[in-house]
């Protein structure tokens, strides 16, 4: 099972190539793009795992350079991550777009921002599904009890 900092490192490698090319890439300049702080061993380790779930596949390797070449699950990998980025991206968009939905018009036709309570939705929610659940278990009952 692969972890984030795999798939982190996975993104990087594969940024780093063209699709269906190897490349020569440096150990230093992949551990400069990580966020969190490795080690040259862990990296080596990381990179081992990725070749053995057939993600990459490791053409060289010694103390300073690594000679990969993309494998497709690898690169399906990728793409599902950029894809799922670009989709997080789009959904943090929207979300901030809902606080500030423009139905209503003044008498100047100039778009009136409606700001959304969210304590007074979510307590509306709250009766009515406390209302729904009571009248059900009601019927439930005299169904039980009466038939």
């Amino acid at each position: 099972m692969l972890d984030k900092r795999a798939f982190r490192v996975l993104d990087i490698l594969l940024s780093m190539t063209s699709e269906g090319e190897s490349a020569v890439i440096e150990k230093t300049e992949v551990l400069s793009k990580l966020e969190e702080e490795i080690t040259v061993d862990e990296l080596d380790s990381i990179v081992e795992m990725l070749a053995l779930n057939d993600l990459i596949s490791i053409l060289y390797s010694d103390d300073k350079l690594y000679g990969i070449a993309p494998r497709p699950k690898g690169r399906i990998a990728y793409e599902k991550r950029q894809q799922a980025v670009t989709e997080q991206t789009a959904v943090a968009t929207q979300q901030t777009s809902v606080v500030a939905v423009t139905d209503a018009i003044d008498e100047n036709g100039i778009e009136i921002p409606v700001r959304l309570n969210m304590k007074k939705l979510a307590t509306i929610c709250a009766v009515s599904s406390f209302i729904g659940g009571f009248f059900a278990a009601l019927f439930a009952f005299i169904i039980a009890r009466f038939c």
